[in-house]
């Protein structure tokens, strides 16, 4: 896993579910709030969650970073 000092070079391929869902982790909400913004349920978010943590190791800040860095190529290119 990267370290947040680290640059997040890595591309990850990601669903439309899941890049939906790491836009919006990245904005700072709660998987309340994006379960209501996505219109579905919390246990669909945190399992999009899992998922995408557990094929990149990125959570927290270092999710976040990834999202900033990554937001035109891989989440962009996922919709």
């Amino acid at each position: 896993m990267p370290s947040v000092n680290e640059p997040l070079a890595e591309h990850y391929p990601l669903t439309p579910a899941e890049a939906a869902v790491v836009a919006l982790v990245a904005l700072g909400k709660s998987d309340a709030e994006i379960a209501a913004d996505l219109e579905t349920t919390e246990t669909a978010v945190h399992s999009w969650r899992r998922r995408f943590r557990e094929r990149t190791g990125l959570a927290g800040r270092q999710l976040t970073a990834w999202t900033v860095r990554h937001e035109r190529c891989c989440i962009a290119n996922s919709a």
